[in-house]
């Protein structure tokens, strides 16, 4: 059976992967396409900005992340699939 990745909710274009952004602290959900991002707590849909889902250029921004590091570590490496759930 083939797992089949995840495609955002927000563009409906791009694939969701897991990231770890180099200069945060955590674990993401990132899509490759629009950039939408969602937080270990968050449920993956689209909704209300900020409380449902996130910018990742501005979200890292607000963090104090300059844009020329928010692109370093390890970003669309991991696809998340469609069955999985992101703690």
């Amino acid at each position: 059976m083939d797992k089949e990745i995840k495609i955002c909710p927000r563009c409906e274009q791009g694939y969701l992967y897991h990231a770890k952004p180099k200069y945060f602290s955590g674990e993401v959900i990132l899509c490759d396409e629009c950039y939408a991002m969602w937080l270990g707590d968050m449920k993956i849909f689209y909704g209300q900005y900020g409380k449902d889902f996130y910018d990742y250029h501005e979200f890292m921004k607000d963090k104090g992340i300059e844009e020329i590091n928010m692109w370093e570590g390890e970003l669309f490496d991991h696809p998340y699939y469609e069955d999985e759930k992101f703690k």
